[in-house]
């Protein structure tokens, strides 16, 4: 949520416009950790290191217009808890 990251600035941008804001991040942390349980995973794809899985669609946002946007998580060989790596909008 930087707006004057280089390369994170249009995402900030994006989900400020859905009503999340970087003085209540949590907000926003709670929606994407709750993304996995309410929408499907479109794809995965496992390493050396461990499974990546994309989850697709809806994002519940505090303006309630709710965007279809993809999380990425990864879950590390031998770890039992997934990391988020990036959320984006989907454009498909």
């Amino acid at each position: 949520m930087n707006a004057e990251h280089p390369f994170g600035k249009s995402k900030a941008a994006y989900f400020t416009r859905f009503g999340f804001s970087l003085d209540a991040h949590v907000v926003l942390l709670e929606a994407l950790l709750a993304h996995p349980d309410s929408n499907q995973i479109i794809a995965v794809q496992e390493n050396n290191f461990g499974t990546k899985s994309i989850v697709q669609c809806t994002l519940r946002t505090p303006d309630g217009r709710d965007p279809c946007i993809r999380s990425v998580w990864f879950l590390e060989k031998g770890s039992k808890l997934q990391r988020l790596v990036t959320a984006y909008p989907a454009t498909e």
